[in-house]
């Protein structure tokens, strides 16, 4: 069943935090289609070039992290 995860943008201190968040099964986040939801949620990042040096942060609603993704 889908749950509801946050992708946030990160670098350092810098913090873009993703306040909607999308639908997703928690399978789908540890395979590599997980990048594929990262661009879905944030279409700018799909030019990796921009995004060096910043990673995403995957949280479920509790906030824990559920999975780091280097950009």
């Amino acid at each position: 069943m889908p749950s509801r995860f946050y992708f946030h943008l990160v670098r350092g201190q810098e913090r873009v935090i993703d306040r909607a968040g999308i639908k997703v099964r928690r399978e789908e986040l540890m395979s590599p289609a997980a990048l594929d939801k990262v661009k879905e949620r944030w279409p700018g990042t799909a030019d990796l070039d921009d995004w060096e040096g910043w990673s995403v942060e995957i949280v479920d609603a509790q906030g824990d992290i559920v999975r780091t993704i280097a950009l």
